[in-house]
This record gives structure tokens, sequence and C-alpha cells, in this order.
């Protein structure tokens, strides 16, 4: 199953799925999920990002849970990996994944750099997209 499976999918349904995913991940099931990409190449600024994202939570005082995808950034994956990001972020990191499908049904928001396969992938999948930056170039326009 791919991302562009989703169209026409009830609200009840895509819950059920999100549901679904997140219990295969094992995700907990009741805590808002922010999904945080940098493409495949982990560009963006993943660790300022997820910091962000952190301290916005714990000034909430608010327990989220943040799913990190750093894409082929080792140095991204083993720098989030080693931080610790306060008791109301729960963060997970990941390096290149052949799951976005399934990362991006679990997730309640995306935020990522202007990159044009993600923004459609998110938006085929009905998920908010916060956009964090943009390339030179193709996502410059």
């Amino acid at each position: 199953q791919g991302f562009w499976d989703l169209g026409g999918q009830s609200e009840e349904a895509r819950v059920a799925t999100q549901r679904e995913i997140r219990e295969r991940l094992e995700l907990d099931q009741d805590l808002l999920t922010v999904l945080v990409v940098g493409g495949g190449d982990g560009l963006g600024g993943l660790d300022a990002i997820t910091g962000a994202l952190a301290e916005q939570f714990t000034a909430d005082q608010t327990r989220r849970q943040i799913l990190v995808v750093c894409g082929h950034n080792h140095e991204a994956v083993k720098a989030i990996g080693k931080r610790s990001f306060g008791e109301w972020a729960d963060v997970r990191v990941f390096g290149h994944v052949s799951n976005m499908d399934d990362l991006m049904q679990a997730a309640d928001a995306l935020v990522t750099k202007a990159g044009p396969g993600t923004i459609a992938e998110a938006s085929a999948c009905g998920l908010p997209v916060l956009l964090s930056g943009f390339l030179p170039g193709q996502e410059e326009k």
C-alpha cells in the first residue's frame, strides 16, 4: 500500500488506519504526533526544529511524540539520538526509511522543508504541513 491509496477514505476509516499503524509502530495512541522530515538528505535543521518543538511542548506542559526522519544524514541521526528533549517530548529518530506512507498516516502534522514530493505525499494523506524552509532552486518558487 502506498500513500496514493488513501483517497476518499472516511474520517472513521482514516482514524482506524492511524490507530493500526501507530500500534504496529509501537507509538502512543493518545499523543499528538508530529513528523519532522528533511528529505532524503536529511536537510533543514532537523535538530533545531525538534528542539523547538520540544521546548514548546515543555512550555505548554503537554506531552507529545515527535518522529524525526533524517534520511541519509547519519550525523543528524546521531546528534538527535543522543540529545535529551525532556519529559514532554517522546522523540524517535530514523535514518532513511521505506515506510514514509506509514509514518505520514501515523502523524497528526508534518514539519518539512518545501520538497514537492513530500508535500504531495502529505496532501494525498490529508496531513497538515508546516514548511520550515526550502533549498535554493526548485523549492524556491
